[in-house]
């Protein structure tokens, strides 16, 4: 019986111990729009933090970025018991645990075209510790937000002469913030007791403020103040950004706010300056699906061995197949950090339109010829179609 009893305490022992050599943080979409993967639904969304033998792994597969793995590196296997959350933030990698302390590293890069580019599977992340404490949730634009416990909002630039806060740590007085949130496109929100502060990136400026008046909402960001008339009754110090409508198809932008004490949901309209409350939302329509690819080419023609640059057969989703040219290249675009040089090299899909939008899809008939030559990517196709890219930043060139 003694015996019994000790095998009994000596698996629990282990399971304990299984246990705790691993963290899962399943992933919510938290927006309308992302990238161009989509995850299946049957799958899992999640990232895991495993210890195995080669070391503590990262498995992410998830609904924007894809199914990756990478080698974890600047943190210990203590510390997986004690993590709340791991996120992806285009490419930046955040742990935050239950004490409030965040952990950084960079696992991939938003190229120019908007595609996700994740580092390559075999590649080691190294994790850094924030020094800045009792971080409550964390996101990354152009340097990291934080909100703390005590709701206060902090950023750390990339600016190294900001020495504000422990360590480049510099505090926002944008007043009572009761919640953070960035959506999958980028932009971000700060929802405070006077409305709400937000920076806004690609289209979701378009639906806002229209083509070509980008510049203060890319700089600077904006105020949305709440509507005194809409606001009545609404109990603002309760508010969690819970989902973000930020479709393109849509009219406007808006946020489903949760009261996180009766759990009722309130619609937040983002237009023209001002935050206006509204008892009901429409959903905004879908996108042609026949625009979206599918993640792996259905065939692969090399056009030179010397340039790297070869032909791509991808299917659509709604069956019809297009060609495409790749490059291989060491230096990607980054759409927040500009041209980044890579130690391995990496493929970019040279696209006639913007993959999510396909605002200007052209007629993709199969591709006659490409040739690089100063600098510049030509795609000549069959039917007299030719478009113009730099390898420099692949961008179409007119």
């Amino acid at each position: 019986m003694k015996k019994t009893l000790l095998s009994l305490a000596l698996m629990a022992i282990s399971t304990s111990s299984m246990a705790a050599s691993s963290f899962c943080h399943k992933i919510e979409k938290n927006s309308t729009e992302g990238y161009s993967y989509e995850k299946n639904e049957s799958e899992k969304a999640e990232y895991c933090l495993t210890e195995t033998k080669k070391g503590i792994m990262l498995f992410e597969n998830s609904y924007i970025y894809g199914s990756n793995h990478y080698k974890i590196e600047g943190i210990d296997k203590d510390l997986l018991p004690n993590l709340v959350s791991v996120k992806n933030h285009l490419g930046e990698l955040h742990l935050i645990t239950k004490n409030g302390t965040l952990y950084t590293g960079r696992v991939g890069l938003v190229l120019s075209n908007n595609n996700y580019l994740p580092f390559e599977k075999n590649n080691k992340i190294e994790l850094t510790k924030e020094s800045i404490k009792n971080v409550k949730k964390s996101f990354d634009y152009d340097g990291t937000f934080v909100l703390t416990k005590d709701n206060k909002v902090f950023m750390q630039g990339n600016n190294k002469k900001v020495n504000n806060y422990n360590d480049r740590w510099q505090s926002l007085s944008i007043g009572k913030v009761s919640d953070i949130e960035m959506n999958d496109l980028g932009s971000y929100f700060l929802l405070t007791n006077r409305g709400v502060f937000s920076r806004l990136k690609d289209t979701d400026v378009d639906i806002v403020k229209g083509k070509g008046q980008r510049s203060t909402y890319e700089r600077d960001g904006v105020f949305y103040l709440f509507d005194k008339v809409s606001v009545r009754n609404i109990p603002l110090q309760n508010l969690d950004i819970d989902y973000i409508y930020n479709s393109r198809y849509g009219k406007g932008l808006t946020l489903q706010l949760k009261d996180r004490v009766s759990g009722k949901i309130h619609y937040l309209d983002l237009l023209n300056n001002r935050a206006s409350f509204r008892k009901e939302f429409q959903k905004p329509s879908k996108a042609d699906e026949s625009y979206e690819f599918k993640a792996n080419p259905v065939k692969l023609t090399e056009v030179s061995k010397v340039n790297n640059v070869s032909i791509e057969e991808i299917e659509r989703k709604n069956g019809t197949e297009v060609e495409v040219a790749t490059l291989r290249t060491n230096k990607i675009s980054s759409r927040d950090y500009g041209i980044v040089t890579t130690r391995y090299k990496e493929k970019v899909y040279i696209m006639d339109a913007d993959i999510p939008s396909q605002e200007d899809l052209v007629d993709y008939q199969n591709i006659k010829s490409i040739t690089i030559f100063d600098n510049i990517l030509k795609v000549e196709r069959i039917n007299g179609k030719v478009r113009n890219f730099d390898i420099d930043n692949y961008k179409r060139v007119k």
